[in-house]
Formats: structure tokens, sequence, C-alpha cells
């Protein structure tokens, strides 16, 4: 009987794991972007289908493209080293630049306004610090345990 598919290292001529560079691009298209102008790295969110942002990362060899996430990739260093590999740390990367910096309706602080701050945090721990110093601090008794209530609540 003859197999109809091909599967692993047969399948369209590539390695196992190695997407067609045709599937790649009729994703971009879709996504919106232009197939003939795509990069080395192509990152795809939710909005194709993904159930998290998933990369596309072009093969050394220029065949097809390796398909990563940030907890899997389907490189073969991935697969033998088992920890992260430089094709999901460069997508981390690319997300960590996309991502927005600051919640929404939240806006940036100039150097100026980030220096002032600095200093009022810091006169406010030198303050703190001033005050701990002054408090007289009691031996507690070994017979309790827990909470020492101050003397004026004890008599």
């Amino acid at each position: 009987m003859m197999s109809t598919t091909t599967t692993g290292k047969e399948a369209a001529g590539l390695p196992d794991g190695l997407h067609h560079r045709r599937g790649v691009e009729f994703l971009a298209a879709a996504a919106g972007m232009e197939p003939d102008k795509l990069g080395a790295a192509v990152v795809f969110g939710e909005d194709l289908g993904f159930s998290e942002a998933t990369g596309f990362f072009l093969d050394s060899k220029r065949r097809g493209y390796w398909m990563t996430t940030s907890n899997e990739c389907s490189c073969p260093s991935y697969r033998y080293r088992g920890g992260p590999c430089k094709h999901q740390k460069k997508l981390a990367a690319i997300l960590r630049d996309r991502a927005p910096h600051l919640p929404a309706g939240v806006t940036p602080l100039s150097s100026e306004e980030l220096a002032e701050r600095a200093d009022r945090i810091a006169a406010r721990n030198a303050r703190l610090r001033e005050e701990l110093a002054g408090l007289k601090v009691r031996a507690t008794n070994p017979d309790r345990r827990g909470f020492c209530l101050p003397e004026e609540a004890e008599a």
C-alpha cells in the first residue's frame, strides 16, 4: 500500500520542524504585510488565530522558517538542548520592544521629573531612618511569644 502523505524529513524536501516559506508568506498576506518583503523574523499575534505571539525565523540556509513561541521552538537546538534557543531569545526581544512600557493612561516622566521624584524618595527614606533610630527598643520577655505591646499599654 502506498502512503499519500509524507512526514518528517521528506515533507516538502525540508528538515523536520522547518516550515515552508510560502506558508509564512500566506500568513503575512493575511496580516496585511507584503509577502515578498519579509525579513528574517516575522511575528504574528492572536489576530491570526495563534494562541500566543508566534515568531517565524528564517533558516540560515534560507530554506524555510522555524516556528517559535515563548515556550517552544521547532528548531533542532531547542529539541536537543531543551532550553531557550536563539529564536526564543530574539522573539522575547522583539515582543519587549513592541510592548507598551506603561499602562494605559499613564504618561511618561521627563528626566527632570524623575530626578525630583528620586530626591523626594531619598528624603522620605532619610526621615524614616531618623525616626526609627530615635525609637526606644526594649528587650523582649523570653517567656512571651508574639507581639510585644508598648510599655504604655502594658500598665
